[in-house]
């Protein structure tokens, strides 16, 4: 069976990991748009790069409605020739791929150059105007985007409305990210796929308050030992407010000395695209993995509530699930990996990419005990 816009690929001998973050990637068709962009000869901004080029190539074949089959073994070798991770023929941990191909891409990419990124908001017509920053509200909401209750407690609670001390928030966040997108230069990926964690440090001692930045481009979520649980919850551990004591006690600015702590986490600014890691694998001391198989109930749409001024209705940002990446093994560098993506198809709306194959699949087969990587797109 044909499936125009989709495309597969050869498994040149344990790639299934790179096959499957490549379709990850290209189920974004902002991903993509930026790839054409960047490779535009016409656009005086744009920076040409090989691995970029047979990227867009790829992405053109999408629209053959015979559903070609690409050899990524180029790619694999351009990929090499700029990271340690892609050289041999072993199995290897797909999100450690994903997130490495962002790496590559940036540090190729990369500019200081503010023109290109009003070139891709420009071209890329479906992030223009959307609400990024400010004070929002970590914990996601599940379902439509009618309003629905957080189970337990809040993780990263917003007191404030647009006081100064959110005022000065948005000052210190903001420099901090202008200060990394300095130092690290802009790229599409980071256009794309970066967002903003705050960390909000309270000493026990005399409440001093401080506020640290850091710039991501995944979230990894850990799992308990359960056989099932809702994302949410998953969320709400991730953001949950934890006490720091004993040896990891840290200096308050106020006291001068090392004090009792509570540290908790927060999303500042929202990316354009959300990856998400399912932490399923631990590490023994001996080197061997066990594995999590914890069925994590997760939802088509993600909401996040804007809380920053209460004054005025709260905007809610919804991210809409567009790529699962499953994995079937007892060790990340080992199994196969597959990939179920959104497809907008006249009677199915989602499909099973198992390296060349590719079988119709359906939202109700998504949540699986072998969802490793999730994509959300943050809808327009």
């Amino acid at each position: 069976m044909s499936y125009k816009n989709l495309i597969a690929f050869h498994n040149i001998g344990n790639s299934c990991y790179l096959n499957s973050a490549l379709q990850a990637l290209l189920s974004c068709d902002e991903f993509r748009e930026c790839v054409s962009i960047s490779n535009n000869d016409k656009n005086k901004n744009s920076i040409s790069v090989p691995f970029l080029s047979i990227l867009e190539e790829i992405s053109q074949k999408r629209d053959n409605p015979e559903t070609p089959i690409s050899n990524p073994i180029l790619l694999k070798q351009m990929l090499s020739d700029h990271s340690s991770f892609f050289k041999g023929m072993h199995q290897q941990d797909c999100h450690e791929c994903l997130v490495t191909i962002l790496d590559i891409i940036h540090e190729n990419t990369k500019t200081e150059d503010p023109e290109y990124i009003k070139i891709l908001i420009v071209n890329n017509r479906t992030l223009k105007n959307v609400p990024l920053r400010g004070s929002t509200e970590s914990v996601p909401l599940r379902g439509s985007t009618e309003s629905v209750p957080l189970r337990g407690s809040t993780a990263s609670p917003r007191r404030l409305c647009r006081t100064e001390g959110v005022l000065r928030l948005n000052d210190s966040a903001n420099k901090h990210w202008n200060e990394i997108m300095n130092k690290s230069g802009l790229s599409f990926t980071s256009y794309l796929f970066s967002g903003q964690l705050r960390s909000n440090l309270v000493c026990q001692n005399c409440n001093n308050e401080r506020d640290n930045f850091e710039t991501i481009n995944n979230l990894s979520l850990s799992l308990p030992d359960v056989k099932s649980l809702d994302i949410i919850d998953s969320f709400l551990n991730y953001f949950k407010t934890e006490l720091l004591e004993d040896s990891n006690c840290v200096e308050c600015d106020n006291c001068k000395i090392k004090t009792k702590t509570k540290k908790s986490l927060s999303l500042w600014r929202f990316p354009k695209i959300l990856i998400i890691h399912l932490k399923r694998y631990t590490q023994q001391s001996n080197g061997t993995y066990t594995r999590n198989n914890c069925i994590v109930d997760f939802s088509p749409e993600l909401i996040f509530r804007d809380k920053t001024d209460c004054k005025t209705k709260k905007i809610k940002l919804v991210y809409d699930l567009q790529c699962v990446v499953n994995h079937f093994g007892m060790t990340p560098m080992g199994g196969h990996y597959t990939t179920s993506v959104k497809y907008k198809g006249e009677k199915y709306d989602w499909v099973h990419i198992d390296d060349s194959n590719i079988y119709k699949s359906s939202e109700e087969d998504l949540v699986t005990a072998a969802a490793y990587i999730l994509i959300y797109k943050l809808r327009n």
